[in-house]
């Protein structure tokens, strides 16, 4: 199966806010972008301070912000600080002549998208370019990667939820049938509130008894995220949701053996009052296990933004695919001078298990060539079943193939068939445009 590549409309305008106080390098920023790519549509600012005006006052942020690091009044590191407590998400590039590890140090922990020092020639504009195309895909991917989540959350919403209801006075406790599966409690098992509380983690247990009581003695509603260990030894992460509520006894049994809203047979006085909290609990652990992925991409992030050489990049590249993706086999292949072979630069220990040697691949008849040759991401569902595959004996069914621009491409293996899916893809082809902008630098200052 080969997927189209996650990437904004190429045909798309990028608009893009250059500041600097040099009149000059304003001009030729503008000339030679425009000139490198004729979707990208410059306006300029003098200063800083102008810079965030002009941000302020549009309709739309600029898909991307370039800036000098050396002006009047605000610098480049204070205007990139400035622009991200308002806007944490715009693509920011210091283009700077002044370049220092101290500055760099700062622009990384300030959040710069991309830092690229200003040189004399043409090449630097088209460098500069590249990085903005980059910068501005990446953040789409991103967005991607959050419209996939929210689905995701819409989706789980309608599945893993279950009810319970809490009666304060006799601590016992009702369970739909969602809330027991959740919780792996048999349909005839009954549990007591403590019973229930100590289904969570034991450091999470303290402040479920507190929110409880809190919930009970303010009459407000809490919200929380909890870690549930369910009968069955799966543990999950939970949100849950309590409700103060009354009912009329009358109304509702308090038996915990019948089910929520049974009436109740037995004698009770009319007014007679039940305290109760209502809850839901929703499964959110598939959604946790996401937003700990980006989080941990936007580490990756900056530890290449300080990788110096090739192999440096390429290993934090593999390390990222297995620890943050759960890649576990997967390798980077990198192409030889003449452009005919993709050659094996880095790959996990996990992949030397399944292959003796990890091979050289032909750009000109391979799944991987091909996916180098179009730039485009392909996932194979399993790999025994494909004309093209490299080893039809192998044990790595499925595969994802993540292209790296011009330098090589990401491979990763499973031995489950179909095992990736759109949101591996997703934040494979994050994993994968970071390592491009990585090896973009490196490539750049070789010249120095």
């Amino acid at each position: 199966m080969r997927l189209p590549p996650i990437r904004p409309d190429s045909t798309k305008q990028i608009q893009v806010l250059h500041v600097d106080d040099d009149p000059s390098i304003i001009d030729l920023t503008e000339t030679f972008l425009e000139r490198e790519d004729d979707r990208i549509c410059i306006e300029t600012a003098a200063s800083a301070t102008e810079g965030l005006e002009r941000i302020v006052n549009c309709s739309h942020p600029p898909d991307c912000v370039v800036s000098d690091y050396d002006m009047p009044g605000m610098d480049g590191i204070d205007f990139l600080e400035t622009v991200r407590e308002e806007y944490p998400e715009i693509p920011f590039i210091l283009f700077t002549g002044k370049g220092s590890e101290e500055i760099a140090s700062h622009a990384i922990s300030a959040g710069v998208t991309d830092y690229l020092q200003k040189r004399c020639g043409a090449e630097q504009y088209e460098l500069l370019a590249n990085r903005i195309q980059n910068a501005v895909q990446s953040q789409y991917q991103r967005q991607r990667a959050d419209r996939i989540d929210e689905l995701m959350r819409l989706t789980e919403l309608a599945g893993d939820t279950g009810g319970f209801e809490i009666h304060t006075d006799t601590g016992e406790v009702l369970m739909t049938d969602g809330c027991r599966r959740l919780a792996g409690v048999s349909d005839d098992e009954t549990l007591s509130l403590e019973e229930a509380i100590e289904l969570y983690h034991p450091d999470d247990q303290p402040k479920v008894r507190q929110t409880v009581s809190q919930a009970t003695d303010m009459g407000e509603q809490e919200c929380e995220s909890w870690r549930l260990q369910a009968l069955d030894g799966t543990e999950r992460i939970v949100d849950v949701t309590l409700t103060p509520a009354e009912v009329d006894k009358n109304k509702y049994n308090t038996n915990a053996n019948t089910s929520i809203g049974a009436a109740d047979k037995s004698e009770s006085h009319a007014g007679d009052v039940a305290k109760m909290l209502r809850g839901a609990i929703h499964d959110v652990t598939d959604r946790h296990h996401r937003e700990q992925r980006l989080t941990k991409l936007n580490g990756v992030s900056k530890d290449l933004l300080t990788a110096k050489t090739q192999q440096e990049v390429v290993k934090i590249g593999v390390n990222a695919g297995r620890d943050v993706l759960d890649f576990q086999a997967n390798a980077i292949h990198l192409t030889e001078a003449g452009g005919t072979q993709l050659v094996p630069a880095a790959q996990t220990d996990e992949l030397n298990i399944h292959v003796d040697e990890v091979p050289t691949l032909s750009v000109s008849d391979s799944i991987a060539g091909r996916a180098y040759r179009r730039d485009e991401p392909i996932v194979v569902e399993d790999a025994r079943q494909h004309p093209d595959t490299h080893n039809p004996e192998t044990d790595l069914r499925g595969h994802v193939y993540l292209p790296l621009d011009n330098y090589g491409i990401f491979i990763a293996g499973s031995e489950k068939k179909a095992s990736f899916d759109c949101q591996d893809l997703a934040f494979g082809e994050l994993l994968a445009g970071d390592l491009i902008a990585a090896l973009d630098r490196i490539d750049y200052n070789k010249t120095d």
